[in-house]
């Protein structure tokens, strides 16, 4: 298993309710079944202003998660982040040992 950093930037009209179970969800996709991973930290970090506008935002609730997982999963959680379309950005990192 290896360490991994995900960042997301999610949209900044996102209502309260909806932010915690985004948060739950992202949570259940980086730790997949009971093997797939361990330790999933989420940090919250608000609503920033971003540098320049994506997809008629200027604002995103950012997320950080670290988590422990195999490789082979990132593939599976990029794909389904891709499809979310409260997603506006994601970055996954290997995070050195």
């Amino acid at each position: 298993m290896r360490d991994y950093e995900l960042t997301v930037l999610l949209q900044d009209d996102i209502s309260d309710e909806a932010l915690e179970q985004k948060k739950a969800r992202l949570a259940e996709l980086c730790a997949g079944d009971a093997a797939g991973a361990e330790s999933v930290e989420i940090d919250d970090q608000g609503a920033q202003s971003l540098s320049y506008e994506i997809n008629h935002y200027n604002r995103a609730h950012y997320l950080l998660l670290s988590f422990k997982t195999e490789p082979a999963r990132i593939a599976e959680l990029e794909s389904k982040l891709r499809l979310d379309e409260e997603v506006l950005r994601h970055l996954v990192i290997r995070r050195e040992d």
